[in-house]
């Protein structure tokens, strides 16, 4: 995007996991050891900021095949709903000095079509529970001051009423991407650990 617009980004998203998916196949077959091929790969989705709608929308048109394998979802700061009737447009006053309603309103006309930002792939906000349904486990981590964080919290119950496993860590006080700040703020840098921890303890 621009010059190629969704749906084009999630086509390029779902090939090159089904090409990754078809090549840890191949390895496995090529190792020969039985462990290998009777066991399905697995991977991990991290998606952050805008990229949360397009690793949501890879998880919805996933085959069940395909799905099965992927083991977690970690969202960082998600973009949830850019839709001509997002909350984030109505806001008339954010806490979070890291991103306006004005620039996502700008990132969402670049990135698609108006009428398409109603969709479930630009804006999973906008899927129905059914099509939320069988999903793998979401962790979604953001900061309580962001100017999405009531999309996420929206999200967050959506999952849970479909029957998935989810969990929403909210930092109190931070805002759009704090994780970013890793080096130099404290919190940041205990989110992230905490991520890692969460990881390394379903191993």
């Amino acid at each position: 995007a621009p010059t190629h617009p969704y749906p084009a980004s999630i086509e390029d998203v779902q090939n090159v996991f089904k090409t990754v998916y078809a090549e840890e196949i191949a390895a496995r077959s090529l190792d020969g050891t039985p462990d290998s091929i009777n066991t399905k790969p697995e991977f991990i989705i991290m998606a952050d900021g805008s990229g949360a709608s397009m690793a949501m929308a890879l998880l919805m048109d996933l085959a069940d095949r395909y799905k099965s394998t992927i083991r977690n979802v970690y969202l960082f700061s998600p973009w949830l709903d850019v839709s001509k009737d997002a909350r984030v447009f109505a806001a008339k006053k954010s806490n979070d000095p890291l991103i306006t309603g004005e620039a996502v309103r700008r990132a969402s006309e670049l990135y698609t079509y108006l009428d398409n930002r109603n969709l479930r792939g630009v804006s999973p906000l906008k899927a129905e529970i059914t099509q939320l349904k069988d999903l793998p486990p979401v962790y979604i981590q953001c900061g309580e001051n962001e100017l999405m964080a009531d999309d996420a919290v929206e999200f967050y119950g959506k999952l849970k009423e479909a029957g998935n496993k989810a969990e929403l860590d909210m930092w109190p006080g931070m805002v759009h991407l704090f994780q970013m700040a890793d080096d130099c703020l404290e919190e940041s840098y205990q989110a992230v650990e905490k991520i890692a921890k969460s990881f390394y303890s379903e191993v």
